[in-house]
Parts: C-alpha cells; structure tokens; sequence
C-alpha cells in the first residue's frame, strides 16, 4: 500500500482530493450568493411575460379591428 501512494498516482490523488476539498469548502457560498441573482431574474422575466402578454393582447385587437373595417369595406 505504501508502494502505490508514494508514486505518482499518490500525487494526483493526493491533488485531486485537494481540489475536492477546496470545491466542497466554496460551493455553499457560490450557491447563497446567487440567490439574489436568481431573485432578480425570475423578477425580469415576470416583467417580461407581462409585456409579451400585453403586447398579444394589442396585436389581436388590432388585427381583429381590421378584419372588421375590411368587412365594412
């Protein structure tokens, strides 16, 4: 056993497990600083969705009003 991590598969395991507890120590402060972002984001795209409903709402009762005049016509 003390054949295989002294060589250099020990090494990068050794790298490996180091960078996994580096991830493991950040991720929960990566994770709680999107929070906000996320907020602001789903936010917008209510804003959005309102907009694009408004905007559908103008466009059918334009396009109605024009089927109306070109029946009168």
């Amino acid at each position: 056993m003390n054949d295989a991590m002294s060589g250099g598969i020990g090494l990068v395991i050794m790298i490996f497990l180091f960078v996994l507890a580096i991830l493991c120590f950040l991720l929960p402060f990566a994770i709680f600083g999107t929070k906000d972002k996320l907020g602001e984001l789903i936010s917008e795209s209510k804003k959005t969705n309102q907009a694009y409903h408004q905007t559908m709402k103008a466009l059918q009762l334009q396009s109605r009003n024009q089927i109306i005049q070109v029946k009168k016509s």
